[in-house]
């Protein structure tokens, strides 16, 4: 979207990536495979997860499978679960230009039961006045525990 956005000349201020795994080609990868089973799980434990939902899901995994990022003239975040899913490691990296913080939990968890501090993190990055700065490079926080 954000690439979209820049083509037509409405570039977001910033993009903000949770715990977003880069596009997989060829095999599928085994983090994908744990978290689709994660979320399978999940969606029969709470019974949120309509055929609707899981259709769309399928959709969503086929309409990325091609694609590829392009660097953006935004800045970026990236926001990575500290805890791989089971059965799985850390997400991949995110290559393209970007700060980085790692925040409580797994893919799901940091926006459950860690959700205050994941959001804690990102509003401050938000509200980082130089996070824009050429030359900054990847920058790791760990923000603190939420009580």
């Amino acid at each position: 979207m954000a690439e979209r956005l820049e083509s037509e000349g409405a570039a977001p201020v910033a993009v903000v990536l949770v715990d977003t795994h880069p596009p997989v080609h060829g095999d599928q990868d085994r983090g994908l495979t744990a978290m689709t089973s994660d979320m399978l799980r999940r969606a029969a434990e709470f019974a949120s997860a309509s055929p609707d939902r899981l259709t769309a899901m399928a959709g969503y995994f086929e309409l990325f499978r091609d694609w590829e990022p392009a660097p953006l003239t935004c800045p970026t975040l990236y926001v990575r679960a500290r805890d791989p899913l089971p059965g799985a490691g850390p997400a991949p990296g995110w290559s393209l230009p970007h700060a980085e913080v790692t925040v409580p939990g797994d893919h799901f968890t940091m926006l459950e039961e860690h959700a205050r501090t994941t959001a804690l993190a990102v509003h401050r990055w938000l509200g980082d006045p130089g996070r824009g700065r050429p030359g900054r490079g990847t920058v790791l926080t760990r923000p603190e525990r939420s009580g």
